[in-house]
C-alpha cells in the first residue's frame, strides 16, 4: 500500500503470500506521479532493490528503507 497518512491510502494491491514484495512495490511506485518537490517514501527492507530505488528517485521520491541484510555494502537509513 502507498499511503499519504495513516488515514489516506493512495493505492494498494493484494498479492498471494508467495509473491515477492519488491516487484509489486515497484508497480505501486510506478503508479505515483512524479512529484514537484521531494517526498519521503518509507519502506520495509523487503522493498530494497536497486530497481525500485531508482524508480522512486525518478519520481522525486526519497526512499527511506533499511538495507537488506544480504547486501554487500549495506547502509543505515537516515530516519
Amino acid at each position: 500500500m502507498v499511503a499519504a497518512s495513516c488515514k489516506d491510502a493512495l493505492i494498494w494491491s493484494l498479492t498471494p503470500g508467495q509473491a515477492g514484495d519488491s516487484p509489486e512495490g515497484r508497480k505501486l511506485v510506478e503508479a505515483i506521479d512524479a512529484q514537484d518537490s521531494a517526498v519521503y517514501l518509507l519502506m520495509d527492507s523487503a522493498y530494497d532493490s536497486d530497481d525500485l530505488l531508482a524508480t522512486a528517485a525518478n519520481r522525486s521520491l526519497i526512499p527511506v528503507v533499511p538495507a537488506q541484510p544480504q547486501r554487500k555494502s549495506p547502509w543505515i537509513p537516515d530516519k
